[in-house]
């Protein structure tokens, strides 16, 4: 698609509407009073200044990065509404679903169950792997994990929303990465722009705001 070389050159509705009340058109017309009022009034058109290849690379990463982060909610929206049908202890032993913590907990202990089996040397250890330090937290969780009652022990219930969980998590641990991966990207070409400084000064922008308001601006 061809970029235009005037603002407003395609907005044909304000110039139409001047010539007739109708409000009908069609692209003949439409096509005439465009010709009309660049013969008439070029002077009053403004070339378009399009963006930079910086700043575009910088707008398209920003659009993905924000749809992933609308991927990764609607999966953490699945995972919750299934596990609440079965193994509901874990959303309370996790606040934030949208880590890789609570992914490979999930995948190593996919119901309440294999949970409790584990001995409490193994939950330490894995609190300890994903840098949880925090010796009473982890004993509290191993705690909640020991002291558990099943909602259900319905094979009916539990498989097939068991299998539905551990797609979900393979899901979101892929989207957590390439959200990951997406910041890192955004935060470097962020930084080799030339109005880095301007949109990183502005109070509480930050390192995900300031990138989406120099896209957006």
């Amino acid at each position: 698609m061809e970029t235009p070389l005037c603002k407003g050159f395609y907005n044909t509705l304000p110039y139409r509407e001047a010539f007739t009340h109708s409000g009908a058109k069609d692209d003949p017309t439409d096509a005439f009073l465009c010709m009309d009022f660049l013969q008439r009034h070029c002077d009053k058109l403004k070339p378009i200044e399009p963006d930079t290849r910086h700043t575009r690379h910088i707008q398209q990463l920003v659009e993905h990065r924000r749809s992933l982060v609308a991927d990764r909610i609607r999966v953490t929206n699945r995972l919750t509404a299934a596990l609440k049908l079965y193994f509901p202890q874990v959303l309370d032993w996790f606040e934030d679903k949208g880590t890789l913590v609570f992914c490979d907990f999930v995948e190593r202990w996919p119901d309440l169950k294999s949970a409790k089996k584990a001995r409490k040397t193994t939950l330490e250890a894995f609190f300890y792997e994903h840098n949880s330090r925090y010796s009473n937290i982890i004993a509290q969780r191993i705690n909640a994990i020991k002291t558990a009652i099943p909602l259900t022990d319905d094979a009916g219930v539990i498989q097939p929303n068991q299998l539905y969980v551990q797609l979900q998590i393979r899901i979101l641990r892929e989207l957590i990465i390439a959200i990951k991966n997406y910041d890192e990207m955004i935060a470097t070409e962020f930084k080799k722009h030339k109005d880095y400084e301007l949109f990183s000064s502005f109070p509480g922008a930050g390192p995900t705001f300031a990138p989406r308001l120099l896209a957006a601006m």
